[in-house]
């Protein structure tokens, strides 16, 4: 393991990360860049999307869901609509992407190895009613219960059946 993952690893970095994080915890050095390519290299840290990093399979201590990933990519969103009514068997459809409802800019995040993402921005703000915090191995992340998943689909489709 390179000098630059074992400080990652003693710091209790957060979970996803970016170059710039490192600089600003002081572990960035002159031999930065050469430690991180090294440790994208090797697989000890994972390229999620652009600029935002995880450590590697090896490295982390447990699986990463898709549904923690997509918080942490927008921290304004939660999980809702399809996602949330597949998982509760409200729709029969597969659901391979994980949907979001979101505060900022309406987004689809494609990564190569940690899954689809899109976030609908429907509500200039948004209500937290139906809205809960779900814990996932050491990981929390935002997510609707069904009725609100519901609602939120209807609101994107323009149905003006939910007062949310």
């Amino acid at each position: 393991m390179n000098n630059l993952v074992e400080r990652i690893k003693e710091r209790n970095f957060p979970v996803l990360f970016t170059k710039e994080d490192i600089n600003k915890s002081g572990i960035g050095n002159n031999n930065l860049d050469i430690y991180f390519n090294e440790a994208l290299e090797k697989g000890m840290i994972e390229n999620v999307y652009t600029d935002y990093y995880v450590l590697g399979k090896g490295i982390r201590d447990v699986y990463i869901p898709e549904v923690v990933i997509s918080q942490m990519l927008d921290k304004k969103s939660y999980v809702s609509t399809y996602s949330v009514l597949s998982d509760a068997d409200w729709i029969l459809d597969g659901v391979f992407t994980i949907s979001s409802v979101t505060e900022g800019n309406t987004k689809i995040i494609d990564t190569d190895q940690f899954g689809s993402y899109t976030y609908d921005n429907i509500y200039k703000n948004i209500n937290m009613a139906g809205i809960y915090w779900e814990s996932i191995n050491k990981y929390k992340y935002k997510r609707a219960k069904p009725l609100r998943a519901l609602c939120d689909m209807l609101v994107m489709r323009n149905e003006n059946i939910c007062d949310v």
